[in-house]
């Protein structure tokens, strides 16, 4: 085995340098203050959180994906995918040749500086450099045997920061071919691969080669396995190695065939893209610039939003909770004043005092800890500002004035908040 591949195993299966914010360990300081707040439907509450530690983790590690538009780019072997990728956005990022070369899902976006990173099996994000990206698609092993592995198998995704790409809000997915011949007794199935990718993206840019002379029934049945969200694009590539003449008809083929599957498209565009040249070219069709304008615009996604609506369930039960505490000490305190024998009365409304002034200070506690997290971990401004003010209003409403104006002084002077429990 040569010395680079070597080099590349090590790469791809390295951990992070970069320290991390440990999301899971601040997560989950709000489950002591839930357990207090509601010990019957903790349980519950538990394994929710577990979940959505899980999947908020995910989030942050794929932001550079997960806060884009993904349009994925998906068609037979020998479509062209990655030349097409590169002719559309004129930049030489993808590598091509005759042979299959996109051995793993590789996402393209728009970056100040130009990188490549991919994050591995261990969820770790790792920079690559551009001769082992190449490599991605070769096997370790001599005889390619059902032990052999591909060195695409040691990652999840690749994900390439370009510079010049004009829509800043669309990251481009390059999948397999989903009919390439795979190696005898390889485990990985490329169509599995690239349903399972290109289900998972909200635009679909399908590649048709013009050679063909229509679009095939196998594209047609893979099409209808990965049931597209919105009408799809689809591209007629090498266009420019056909007869001008033949390109209308083919078009008007592609588009008689999808529509006897009842498969939706949003344009059809016949696409050049000469070798020897960067950039490629429309020569006929719909034009697929103006549809990407369209699409390029932002998506709101906050990773903090199903932990807070757990979070607000919960407050909203201990609001109700603390507000018949209130009512039950008041209802005493009626009782006390038409009885002579208030001992046992005094104890119980002692009782309801302490249990209410607790649930109020967990409800604090967690009002604070949840502004700590949207702040600190996830830099969400939004979300902190919206406890901030829930915390403001629950201080005023239960507290003394005393209480409220030392408090509130706390929760504005976060080095202080964080060295005492508030009261």
């Amino acid at each position: 085995m040569q010395h680079h591949t070597l080099e590349t195993i090590y790469t791809l299966l390295s951990a992070s340098t970069t320290p991390k914010q440990n999301i899971r360990v601040e997560i989950k300081k709000l489950l002591p203050l839930i357990a207090q707040l509601d010990p019957i439907n903790y349980l519950d509450y538990y394994q929710e959180i577990i979940l959505l530690i899980q999947q908020i983790e995910q989030k942050t590690q794929q932001k550079q994906i997960t806060e884009k538009t993904i349009i994925g780019v998906g068609g037979g072997f020998s479509a062209g995918k990655s030349r097409f990728i590169n002719s559309l956005l004129a930049i030489e990022a993808l590598p091509e040749a005759l042979e299959p070369c996109t051995a793993v899902a590789t996402y393209l976006s728009a970056s100040q500086q130009e990188q490549t990173h991919a994050l591995n099996l261990l969820n770790h994000h790792i920079s690559l450099k551009s001769e082992q990206l190449g490599q991605l698609r070769h096997f370790v092993g001599d005889n390619r045997t059902q032990n052999d592995i591909q060195l695409a198998e040691l990652i999840q995704y690749v994900h390439l920061g370009i510079s010049q790409l004009k829509w800043e809000h669309i990251a481009f997915l390059d999948t397999p071919g989903y009919s390439k011949a795979d190696a005898e007794h390889h485990h990985h199935s490329d169509e599995k691969l690239a349903i399972n990718q290109l289900s998972k993206a909200d635009y679909l840019i399908w590649l048709v080669n013009a050679k063909n002379g229509t679009i095939r029934d196998e594209d047609l049945q893979f099409l209808q396995k990965i049931t597209p969200k919105e009408p799809i694009f689809v591209v007629l590539t090498q266009s420019d190695l056909v007869n001008r003449s033949d390109i209308e008809p083919i078009l008007k083929s592609v588009r008689k065939n999808l529509k006897s599957r009842n498969i939706k498209i949003a344009g059809l565009m016949a696409w050049a893209a000469p070798i020897m040249k960067l950039e490629g070219e429309r020569i006929a069709g719909d034009n697929i610039q103006q549809w990407l304008n369209e699409i390029n615009k932002p998506i709101h996604y906050y990773v903090l939003e199903n932990l807070d609506n757990l979070i607000q369930t919960i407050l909203s039960n201990n609001e109700s909770k603390t507000k018949n505490l209130k009512i039950e000490v008041d209802l005493l305190n009626n009782v006390k004043n038409k009885q002579k024998d208030i001992t046992q009365l005094n104890d119980i409304i002692e009782e309801k005092e302490i249990n209410k002034n607790i649930t109020i200070t967990l409800h604090t506690e967690l009002l604070s800890e949840m502004a700590k997290i949207s702040e600190n971990l996830f830099q969400d401004i939004e979300h902190s500002t919206q406890y901030h003010v829930m915390l403001i209003e629950h201080l005023l409403k239960n507290s003394d004035s005393q209480n409220t104006n030392e408090n509130i002084y706390l929760l504005l002077n976060p080095h202080t908040v964080g060295s005492r429990s508030l009261e």
